[in-house]
């Protein structure tokens, strides 16, 4: 029997459930990661702008080792990245022309020389000759004088005093003629003189411009990455290496409408992704140039960025290979704190594993990728881990025939990880 009709609720009036404290996990983690992709997506765009993080290539200066003649390569005596010094021998080569021209300059210098010596020779002569014919005039005119005056006094025929005057004529003329050549000679002595002292100086300076085909060093440094091949033309002005020398500096490229500042003597810190430096502003250049090819992006206009020379800590100058590219970051960017965290886990995480003792052990020699190995049969042998060098120990292994259906082999001995 039905007593009373249970109430219903009036949807109006219902009461609010207070909903469970507190957010759930997931929803934190998504909105952790969503804000950290839109601060990373602000950094990126306008971090730049904001903190010093700048592009560049590690130089020294560079010395461009070419030829001054036409030569072909008959032998190569470094390799790229070989360090050497001042004298050292770099490429041998050939140079049929240039032989030429010193055969040539050769035999124009001993042309020189005999015309020099046959001047010298003559003007010897002439200036043996001049005091006879001094004498001889003086002679002369005595003789006409005396005879002219008995012609006065008609002592003596007209033929005689003719004669004599012609002999006193013919030796002043010869007297004169020897004085005009010894100046003539001596002139011409001292053009040839000349003349084969410049053909001697050029005989030398191509002598040493060809150093018997040898070219070397001229300064102390380090070879750049292309050398000539063996058998290859070298052309007058082109170049055959590269040599780098002096200390190692960083050119950085800033953009030109960051809103930071940047003056001569501030810290910065150099780094390729794994190596890293600190670093001195040197200079910061008034001018702009264009971005190297490898720092030009293929969307957009060819840009062009300040220039900013930094000088590296000399404890690293050889750490950083020559023409890399570096980021030039300062103390506080996001960049430099991102890596210095990098390094930070990574020595962790090593320091963690050596006190775990765990240590990647270089497998046996047998087990080495690309040592002979024996032919898989039913039942083969290899060497013990243990004592690679003891082959009459032999330790029997299933080969993977006998492995079951779908079974995964297993994996190289070389990838193990051995623990002490």
């Amino acid at each position: 029997m039905i007593k009373a009709l249970r109430k219903r609720t009036r949807p109006d009036n219902l009461v609010n459930q207070v909903r469970a404290g507190g957010k759930s996990l997931a929803r934190r983690l998504y909105l952790f990661a969503l804000g950290s992709v839109g601060v990373i997506l602000v950094t990126a765009v306008v971090g730049p702008l904001i903190f010093l993080d700048a592009d560049g290539l590690v130089m020294k200066e560079r010395s461009v080792i070419s030829s001054d003649y036409n030569a072909r390569v008959t032998a190569v005596h470094v390799k790229p990245g070989d360090v050497v010094k001042a004298g050292t021998l770099l490429v041998s080569v050939s140079s049929a022309e240039t032989l030429d021209r010193i055969a040539d300059f050769t035999a124009k210098v001993a042309a020189a020389h005999a015309r020099e010596t046959q001047f010298n020779s003559r003007l010897t002569q002439i200036a043996t000759l001049i005091p006879v014919a001094r004498d001889r005039s003086q002679r002369s005119s005595a003789a006409l004088k005396h005879l002219q005056a008995l012609s006065a006094r008609q002592l003596t025929t007209a033929p005689r005093v003719m004669d004599a005057t012609r002999e006193a004529y013919e030796a002043e003329r010869e007297l004169a003629q020897l004085s005009g050549e010894i100046e003539v000679a001596r002139q011409e002595m001292t053009a040839a003189a000349n003349a084969r002292k410049d053909l001697a100086e050029a005989l030398e300076t191509l002598k040493a411009s060809y150093n018997r085909g040898q070219i070397v060093a001229p300064v102390d440094g380090t070879i750049g990455p292309k050398v000539p091949a063996i058998g290859s033309i070298i052309r007058v002005g082109e170049s055959a290496l590269d040599l780098y020398r002096g200390e190692t500096y960083v050119v950085g490229y800033l953009n030109t409408s960051r809103l930071y500042s940047i003056e001569t003597g501030d810290s910065v810190i150099v780094t390729d992704g794994k190596l890293r430096s600190s670093g001195v502003v040197a200079r910061v250049e008034a001018v702009a140039d264009a971005l190297p090819p490898e720092f030009q992006s293929v969307f957009s206009a060819r840009e062009r960025q300040q220039v900013v020379r930094i000088e590296m800590d000399p404890r690293r100058e050889g750490d950083f290979p020559i023409h890399g590219k570096v980021k030039v970051t300062g103390l506080f960017t996001p960049t430099n704190i991102t890596s210095m965290l990098k390094t930070a886990f990574a020595f962790v995480a090593n320091t963690a594993m050596r006190i775990a003792g765990i240590e990647a052990v270089e497998p046996p020699h047998s087990l080495i990728a690309g040592s002979k190995q024996a032919e898989p049969t039913s039942v083969g042998t290899v060497g013990s881990p243990t004592d690679a060098d003891s082959p009459e120990q032999p330790m029997p292994v299933e080969s993977s025939s006998h492995l079951l259906p779908g079974a995964m082999p297993p994996p190289p001995a070389d990838r193990f990880l051995y623990a002490r």
